[in-house]
């Protein structure tokens, strides 16, 4: 049986773009990305919903991103989806499902600033 683990999405990055070094030596970034779908519900009125994604990019990438992108820029974004858990010191379980991006296209023009 093939199995595959595709996604891609274009929307806005949400939220303030987070790079750190890794104690590998190697640069990751996180950011939130939303995206917006738009239908008409039952009585014919056009209604909207987004979704947020967290989305994680490691080495050269991060730092592309980080200089050519920034909150509220339009991107797309490829790359797999990749469910993480950790504990916190008070024994609490947290769960994370983020996008582990592989290719960021910048959509947006070029400011003239």
């Amino acid at each position: 049986m093939k199995s595959s683990n595709n996604c891609q999405l274009i929307g806005n990055i949400g939220s303030e773009l987070v790079i750190a070094k890794l104690t590998s030596g190697l640069s990751a970034l996180s950011f939130s990305m939303a995206t917006t779908t738009y239908f008409k519900d039952e009585h014919g009125d056009k209604q909207q919903r987004t979704e947020w994604h967290n989305v994680a990019t490691y080495g050269k990438l991060s730092e592309v991103v980080a200089e050519y992108c920034q909150k509220g820029s339009n991107v797309l974004v490829s790359g797999t989806l990749r469910t993480r858990n950790w504990t916190t010191a008070n024994e609490v379980k947290h769960y994370i499902t983020e996008i582990i991006a592989e290719e960021v296209v910048f959509m947006g023009a070029k400011s003239s600033t």
